[in-house]
């Protein structure tokens, strides 16, 4: 149940990760970072086929994208997050660590943070996600698969309760972590 979650929060990753950087405007200057002028229609296309789940359709088409545009770590972080959600982690770790550290958002280091639990790597995972974390832009997800490495993996709720609660106050729509966050309050009183 719990992977099924992570893949879904993945996707709420990736959608944000889309849509943060869905209008790049082209740039003469190698020192902005900016989508080619012919790759625009292709990267609307591809932040379409990702908020439809169509992921071997926007691998391909962010594949290019990446090839065509190295300076564009938006590109890059998508592929990841759609390799995550094709399950196929390796790739995505590789397409993460081939960006420098100043194009890793905090949505590449949550998705650093997942590939890492996938391959039993959980003391990196934890780094990934609290790097993920120092940023004013992290994705409440981060905060989440922080909780659930700490509650899950290394059976500590208590130490796993203020990010569900972080998480929680970013997510209200989300009824269960409400109800996990009672879950463990519940268990810490007796």
């Amino acid at each position: 149940m719990n992977k099924i979650l992570r893949l879904g929060f993945i996707t709420v990753c990736l959608v944000l990760a889309a849509c943060a950087s869905q209008s790049p405007k082209p740039s003469n200057t190698s020192a902005n970072i900016a989508l080619r002028a012919e790759d625009q229609a292709a990267w609307q296309t591809s932040v379409q086929l990702i908020k439809q789940q169509k992921w071997p359709e926007a691998k391909s088409l962010l594949q290019t994208i990446v090839k065509n545009n190295a300076n564009f770590p938006a590109a890059t972080i998508n592929l990841a997050a759609v390799n995550c959600q094709l399950q196929q982690w390796q790739e995505a770790a590789s397409l993460l660590n081939r960006l420098s550290d100043a194009q890793k958002s905090p949505q590449a280091f949550n998705l650093l943070g997942i590939t890492a639990e996938h391959s039993g790597q959980l003391a990196q995972a934890e780094q990934y996600y609290l790097s993920a974390l120092s940023s004013p832009a992290a994705p409440p997800e981060a905060d989440y698969n922080l909780a659930l490495l700490y509650d899950i993996y290394w059976q500590d709720p208590i130490k796993a309760l203020p990010y569900y609660e972080a998480y929680a106050k970013a997510r209200p729509e989300d009824k269960a972590a409400s109800d996990w966050i009672n879950e463990i309050k519940r268990k810490a009183k007796r």
